[in-house]
């Protein structure tokens, strides 16, 4: 099972609860995304299979008392089956609150309310 961190709708820490909690009750937790570029000006972008759309390197929940740096690595592992090593420089370059819900056949909803943490980073050889 995987842990969140939560927080109330200002982003102030409430506690650490498992992810179908956070999910169910709809409870604020951050997801992050990774821009990566390299010291020739070149962006690093993977294409979405559900839509065909180009994106971030990588996105994904960050897990309690996770780093981005380690979030990232993880990440890397799961998506592509690789330790891809970013730079520990990684700058947040924004945040903003966002709100999804999807109601299934059996009655069943999904809540996710999360702070979209968009950071950036150079990848180096």
């Amino acid at each position: 099972m995987q842990y969140f961190d939560t927080f109330d709708e200002d982003g102030i820490f409430l506690s650490s609860e498992d992810e179908d909690d956070v999910h169910y009750k709809g409870l604020w937790h951050k997801v992050i995304r990774i821009w990566l570029y390299d010291s020739e000006g070149n962006i690093y972008l993977r294409v979405r299979k559900a839509d065909n759309k180009l994106d971030c390197i990588n996105e994904l929940h960050l897990l309690s008392s996770e780093s981005v740096v380690e979030c990232f690595d993880r990440g890397m592992f799961e998506k592509l089956g690789v330790h891809f090593s970013a730079s520990s420089h990684i700058e947040q370059a924004y945040m903003r609150k966002k709100k999804f819900r999807k109601l299934y056949s059996d009655n069943t909803e999904i809540r996710d309310n999360y702070f979209l943490c968009d950071y950036i980073g150079e990848f180096q050889n």
